[in-house]
């Protein structure tokens, strides 16, 4: 079980208090190797007294922060941020691992400019890339972080 001050604690890192909406906020997993969304969600009846993490979450009443936790139990609900995967018609299509070579996107869905491979690591976006062909432009509305090669250097 994690302690209650665990999670109550002033430095967030490595829980979120984000809440899943649509368009997602992307985030990066802790260890910067995918991309990933913070699970923290509504639950239909409040949690037991000791997986209620929140004095205040923003946009939500007090009265309502009970029914507030991570989506993983054996987490005791603590809220973090979590990789997930892209399903198309239910259909699973690729997840938000970096490193794997195989979940880089369609070269006309990359809407992020992304590079997925062995190199790859998870990097926070500024703003939502735009991208532009003739008249048209495109964004996807999921932004936040993406998947880019990095090299190393070093210095002696």
């Amino acid at each position: 079980m994690v302690p209650l001050s665990v999670c109550r604690r002033q430095m967030l890192s490595p829980y979120c208090d984000t809440l899943r909406s649509n368009p997602l906020q992307l985030t990066c997993r802790q260890d910067q190797r995918a991309v990933a969304v913070c699970n923290l969600q509504k639950f239909p009846k409040p949690l037991p007294q000791e997986y209620q993490y929140f004095d205040e979450l923003t946009g939500i009443p007090a009265e309502d922060l009970p029914y507030y936790g991570g989506s993983v139990e054996i987490a005791d609900y603590c809220p973090f941020s979590q990789e997930f995967s892209w399903h198309l018609s239910g259909e699973y299509q690729r997840n938000s691992d970096c490193r794997i070579l195989e979940n880089q996107p369609e070269i006309f869905k990359n809407y992020g400019a992304e590079k997925y491979g062995p190199h790859s690591v998870c990097l926070i976006q500024k703003s939502a890339f735009v991208m532009e062909k003739c008249e048209r432009k495109l964004s996807y509305p999921d932004w936040g972080s993406g998947c880019y090669q990095v090299s190393s250097y070093v210095c002696y």
